[in-house]
């Protein structure tokens, strides 16, 4: 038995075509003869060209077919090295990985497969497509691992990460290692060390710290609008819903505010983020302080809406302002308390309590209603 044959024998099934022939070989205490096709023997290794194997399961299913432009085998029959190499992976027979690289092996009883150098894997399910410079598949873990950078486009966003681990039942895809993923519209990026891509619900997380950017403009003209930070986040793509949960910190650029809470959902197409936790948030520089047990926040028309021993504070005045609810108009510097509303300010000195206030608090011009409105005045020195 010529040795390429006795590494095939070994197999379940597989198939190989040389120079336009095709051998099939199963299971058998009979081996098949040797056809006339080109074989040649350097160093004991057993070479073939133009070669395709394929290998079913137990049950007939393909398992994997791959086509190479030369086989070596390896003299103790347990690898080929595959030049070229380009097949399809399966999955209860059906395809759902196309692979292709400069170069592979192929373990003898196809528990592995190795390709290296320009790799490319395409889903076949979802249309990524994933390049790196090693594949690695284990079709008894349902696993294929990209490593040495990976890059990935699908329709609705792009990867970048050192190594990628993709489980192909789950359609989940396990990023680590200077991890970036943008989607496309609208434009998010999220940046870490470890996020987890799951394909088919359009979910993009991490149980590890991570960075959120919201992007404007293309090329040269990109600009950064919106950014937070957490300990975890999860990013629904369809939905467009950012959760952030864990040392939460976001910043705005237009106009400069920071925020700073345990717990946040950031609905990006409604431009609304809504707080279920304690929040501090610092406006215009500092000039104006708001806290409250919980709260949101309307990025598009910036508003303020804090509840629950909420206050708000400036800098310049020294005005202080507590109540069960204020809502803060980032813009005109309105602001509304209401419930147990009570007020100070510095200059004059003088404090007020109220069911209901309204007013600025920059121009101390406010007007109080709702009940018993209680005001009290401190004289300066003479």
């Amino acid at each position: 038995m010529k040795p390429w044959l006795k590494w095939t024998a070994l197999s379940a099934v597989v198939a190989l075509v040389v120079a336009g022939g095709v051998f099939i070989y199963r299971r058998s205490d009979t081996p098949p003869e040797i056809s006339d096709a080109p074989q040649q023997e350097i160093d004991d290794r057993f070479i073939l060209n133009n070669v395709t194997l394929d290998q079913a399961n137990e049950n007939g299913e393909t398992v994997w077919s791959m086509r190479a432009t030369r086989a070596i085998y390896s003299p103790d029959q347990q690898t080929a090295e595959v030049e070229n190499p380009e097949g399809e992976l399966f999955q209860d027979g059906e395809a759902i990985y196309r692979v292709e690289g400069d170069r592979g092996v192929v373990q003898r009883d196809g528990r592995r497969i190795t390709l290296r150098g320009n790799i490319t894997a395409t889903d076949l399910r979802t249309g990524a497509e994933m390049t790196g410079g090693e594949l690695v598949w284990v079709p008894a873990d349902d696993t294929m691992t990209i490593r040495n950078g990976l890059t990935g486009t699908h329709p609705d966003l792009t990867v970048e990460a050192d190594q990628g681990q993709l489980f192909g039942r789950d359609q989940r895809v396990e990023l680590t290692g200077n991890v970036t993923i943008e989607g496309r519209e609208p434009r998010m990026k999220l940046t870490g060390e470890s996020l987890e891509w799951q394909m088919e619900e359009q979910i993009v997380s991490s149980d590890r710290p991570v960075d959120v950017q919201r992007l404007q403009g293309q090329g040269e003209r990109t600009r950064v609008t919106d950014q937070a930070s957490s300990n975890e986040a999860e990013y629904r793509l369809a939905e467009q819903r950012l959760s952030m949960n864990g040392n939460v910190r976001m910043a705005m650029r237009e106009p400069v505010m920071s925020l700073a809470t345990e717990s946040l959902v950031w609905e990006i197409e409604n431009q609304l983020v809504t707080m279920n936790r304690p929040l501090n948030a610092n406006l215009r520089n500092g000039q104006v302080l708001l806290q409250g047990d919980r709260g949101s926040m309307d990025l598009a028309q910036e508003i303020f809406d804090l509840r629950g021993s909420a206050r708000a504070t400036t800098r310049r005045n020294q005005s202080r302002l507590r109540g069960d609810r204020i809502v803060w108009d980032n813009g005109t510097q309105e602001v509304e308390a209401i419930g147990n509303v009570f007020y100070t300010q510095a200059d004059p000195e003088m404090s007020s309590r109220a069911p209901r206030l309204v007013g600025t608090l920059e121009d101390q011009v406010f007007v109080m209603s709702g009940g018993r409105v209680v005001t009290e005045f401190i004289p300066g020195e003479q």
